[in-house]
């Protein structure tokens, strides 16, 4: 027993002398708890505003109304746009989860809703979502059906504005010929108890104003038509559009975790110490690992992406604009390689390390928890992350439809966070020597 007592004390010994290790087995679960704590504490409380971009073809007194019903939701963010397209731009650009457009005609249907029951059509309001934000989608048009449903529960609750729709609606049913005999009996019974229950109410509330209705509603008050928001040359939509990214870009984290900790073995078992005698500059032993990885990273986006296309014929929007967003990836993680793999003296610090960052980057970039369940107060810092520019480089090169000039915000955050974190790894892998 004395001897597997000594073992465990020497384990427990080493632990405690190596702090980047004792750090992350005692300490970053705690701060992984506390971060995993206020992402949920956020979701508990209900999703964060969604961002909607609107769009008042209409311009009548029925048109605003709605729409500022929409402005006064906390649940939305309302951004005014001047035209569709330039609403559809802003949720191809990722600025916004969707848009809403107002058609012409949607003020004077709202004064007489009941006039697709005559056989009118309803001016439909066009919804346009990103689909890659799946429970934005849901949430939007439940909220709009929601506020539409508001503004019909109003009328229902004011006997003198209904009163004035129930009789344009019978006299249009008088007027039609082309309904069925037993459709329009039906129609007109209904319309016409309804004049009398609208009637009496009236009555009753002339009589006593306090004893006025609540709000009300029997059917949807408003036609909407969803539809994902694509660029034009990108093709059919597909889920694999959106799915693939994020699984590659997990491929690409454990590419750079296990690129770094090989940096830190190779460091203790005097591999790179037997490099440095030899006639090499202590810089090319170092770019010769982040070429390898940059290869690497590389080769594994070209498989993904070839059995995207291949296997799952998923479109792309641009393949050099594609290349040139894989390129700066890998920029990105070798740099992270390398300042994670300088940073740890042993392998398990140097693995606990590179996986601690990349899981906070994954975390905040969205790729585990979506952005719009985080609490306010995290949300902006998912800029910070390397993974959100990532997934944006690439989705805007596969179904996006970014331009060049619309690729050169994330590509090139991207290249500087790897020329930034490899200099620094550069300076630190110098200092401690091999």
């Amino acid at each position: 027993m004395r001897p597997i007592l000594a073992l465990a004390f020497k384990d427990l010994r080493l632990l405690v002398r190596d702090r980047t290790a004792l750090f992350f087995t005692l300490f970053f679960p705690v701060i992984f708890s506390i971060f995993f704590g206020l992402i949920f504490a956020g979701a508990s409380g209900g999703p964060r505003a969604v961002k909607l971009a609107v769009v008042d073809e209409d311009r009548t007194d029925g048109s605003r109304a709605f729409l500022q019903r929409l402005r006064d939701d906390e649940r939305f963010a309302v951004t005014d746009s001047p035209s569709t397209a330039a609403a559809e731009a802003l949720v191809l650009a990722g600025k916004s989860a969707g848009y809403l457009s107002v058609p012409k005609g949607f003020g004077q249907s709202q004064q007489n809703m009941f006039a697709a029951m005559g056989g009118a059509d309803r001016p439909t309001i066009s919804v346009g979502v990103d689909p890659s934000r799946f429970a934005e989608k849901g949430m939007i048009e439940g909220l709009l059906q929601m506020h539409a449903f508001r503004g019909m529960g109003e009328m229902f609750g004011q006997p003198s504005k209904m009163l004035p729709q129930l009789r344009a609606a019978r006299a249009t049913l008088s007027a039609l010929t082309g309904a069925q005999g037993e459709q329009r009996k039906d129609l007109a019974e209904f319309l016409t108890s309804a004049e009398s229950f609208m009637q009496r109410q009236q009555a009753r509330d002339d009589a006593d104003p306090a004893d006025a209705p609540g709000p009300a509603a029997a059917f949807s008050p408003v036609s909407m038509e969803f539809k994902d928001v694509k660029a034009p040359t990108s093709g059919p939509a597909s889920s694999f559009q959106v799915s693939f990214p994020q699984g590659i870009i997990w491929g690409i984290m454990g590419c750079a975790v296990g690129f770094g900790i090989s940096l830190v073995v190779e460091r203790q078992r005097g591999t790179l110490a037997r490099l440095r005698i030899a006639p090499l500059a202590p810089t090319s032993v170092l770019l010769g690992k982040a070429l390898a990885c940059f290869g690497t990273i590389c080769a594994v986006c070209t498989l993904l992406f070839l059995i995207a296309g291949l296997g799952f014929k998923m479109p792309f929007h641009s393949l050099p604009l594609l290349a040139l967003a894989v390129v700066c990836i890998g920029v990105a993680f070798v740099g992270l390689m390398m300042l994670a793999a300088c940073s740890g003296k042993t392998e398990s610090g140097a693995s606990g390390l590179s996986w601690a960052v990349m899981m906070v980057f994954a975390l905040l970039g969205g790729a585990a928890v979506p952005t719009m369940f985080m609490p306010g107060f995290i949300q902006p810092l998912s800029s910070l992350s390397p993974v959100k520019w990532s997934i944006n480089a690439m989705e805007g090169a596969i179904w996006r439809g970014f331009t060049l000039e619309q690729m050169l915000l994330p590509c090139g955050v991207l290249v500087a966070v790897g020329v930034a974190s490899f200099a620094i790894g550069v300076a630190v892998f110098s200092r401690r020597g091999a």
